[in-house]
């Protein structure tokens, strides 16, 4: 129940993700706020959106820590020239912060072209080049949301890295579909400028390279491949995760986390010596959010769908376990809330609810984000203030 008197305005946080393919996280503060505002006018109300590395990670980064946002071209997921963007956060705006989703996204490929044997993550290459431009001493990178399988070959090939086949021909762009065509790497024309950066990636799975629970048998399916591509990306996979470790001196195979974004975070460890960390926890640390919970009553968060797999690193399960620590309730409003997630009442979660009808269809569902959550959080608020 809501207390309120005098001396005391309850104070609410709200710390939602984005919907996938409906709203993104700052217009769901809002829509909170709204549904708030309707039932407690007066209400104090924090807004913080939130991203675990995927779509939208720059922008939440940079609405959190007051940063500015670039804008910028660089080349596609299929090669084409196309809108981009990154971030410059802290103090003097010496942190730099991509998305590869703003380079190399599913979301940026019509659905009848996605084949990761044909994407690239050179543009996102593009994009850490454009910010060393600015005499950054910290890089963070979010590596969700990738529409891309070439262990970051194309990245750093972008960066100045040299891939070789068998004739001695330089291979370009690299793609999923050269890894297995390549000889041998040249990392002697890299960057310079990467020497002393201090490079984060922000990643919130623990699949490794190869193997049944790797890269290519686990996300491959979903950016457009069927069974042969699979295959065909396994035994790439296998064949320059050994070039790149003798090249590196690094060994990529069993570190967790590795087979993220296509086995991006393989190559960022090892070509850039990147330390991979959970995305929201990274970005929780930066914005200082346990100690912006001190003040709060209820907080607010939320997702397209709440199921199993939140747990397992999700925005919203990082927002509740820093919530735990501090005794905060936490209320979730997805857009959907599975079964499986019942198990996320034994950590701290006040109520979860989904704010659509279950009888829409999810393309009307999606439409209908700003006006179900503005509903559902005005009842839910209205049920804590009558108790």
């Amino acid at each position: 129940m809501i207390k309120r008197t005098k001396q005391h305005v309850p104070h609410f946080l709200l710390a939602p993700d984005s919907f996938k393919d409906s709203l993104p996280a700052l217009e769901i503060c809002d829509a909170m706020a709204f549904g708030i505002r309707q039932v407690i006018p007066d209400a104090r109300i924090t807004s913080i959106p939130l991203s675990d590395g995927g779509e939208g990670f720059t922008q939440a980064m940079i609405l959190a820590a007051e940063g500015k946002c670039r804008p910028c071209r660089v080349s596609g997921p299929l090669g084409k020239t196309i809108q981009s963007h990154y971030g410059l956060i802290g103090y003097n705006q010496k942190t730099g912060v991509i998305e590869m989703a703003a380079a190399s996204g599913l979301h940026l490929i019509p659905e009848a072209r996605r084949n990761p044997l044909n994407t690239t993550t050179f543009g996102t290459g593009e994009l850490i080049r454009k910010v060393l431009n600015h005499n950054i001493k910290q890089l963070i990178i979010g590596i969700g949301g990738s529409a891309t399988h070439d262990l970051g070959c194309g990245l750093v090939q972008a960066l100045g890295v040299r891939f070789y086949n068998h004739s001695g021909e330089i291979l370009r762009p690299m793609c999923g579909g050269l890894l297995h065509t390549v000889q041998s790497i040249d990392i002697h024309g890299m960057d310079s400028r990467l020497k002393d950066l201090e490079i984060m990636t922000a990643c919130d799975v623990k699949n490794p390279v190869l193997g049944p629970h790797g890269a290519a048998r686990t996300y491959a399916r979903q950016k457009g491949a069927d069974d042969r591509i699979i295959q065909d990306l396994e035994k790439g996979s296998e064949h320059i995760a050994g070039l790149i470790e003798e090249a590196t001196g690094k060994s990529v195979r069993d570190i967790p986390g590795a087979g993220a974004a296509g086995g991006l975070g393989a190559g960022l460890t090892a070509f850039l010596d990147s330390s991979l960390k959970p995305g929201i926890d990274l970005m929780l640390d930066r914005i200082e959010f346990d100690k912006i919970l001190r003040d709060v009553d209820y907080i607010l968060t939320g997702e397209g769908k709440t199921d199993a797999q939140t747990m397992r690193g999700k925005t919203v399960w990082g927002v509740i376990q820093r919530s735990k620590k501090q005794s905060v309730p936490v209320i979730i409003l997805s857009g959907q809330i599975e079964p499986d997630a019942r198990n996320l009442y034994e950590h701290g979660v006040k109520t979860m609810v989904a704010i659509g009808p279950k009888s829409v269809p999810l393309k009307d569902a999606l439409k209908n984000t700003r006006t179900d959550m503005i509903r559902t959080v005005g009842q839910i608020i209205h049920e804590l203030v009558s108790g």
